[in-house]
């Protein structure tokens, strides 16, 4: 099973952090955590024009910007699956 971690983005000085984080069973998306502004944006990649929607505030730490990635990808799932029973 593959480890996913957030990565800070290069190039950024601290007040403009940047954390990445890829899920490999999704790859049609990319998430980051903003710390300054204390938010997690979902990017969903192949779409024009690339851009972020902030789906998380007020999140303080790694670790719950991590937790809202999860609990963001358990409804997409459970949502996919209830719309593929439907048909």
């Amino acid at each position: 099973m593959q480890q996913t971690a957030f990565l800070l983005s290069p190039n950024l000085s601290p007040p403009e952090k940047v954390y990445h984080l890829k899920q490999p069973a999704f790859p049609q998306f990319r998430f980051e955590w903003h710390p300054g502004k204390k938010k997690v944006y979902l990017i969903r990649l192949g779409v024009e024009p690339l851009m972020g929607t902030a789906f998380a505030h007020d999140i303080e730490n790694h670790g719950a910007a991590y937790n809202a990635v999860l609990i963001w990808l358990r409804g997409y799932r459970e949502a996919k699956m209830e719309l593929s029973n439907a048909v």
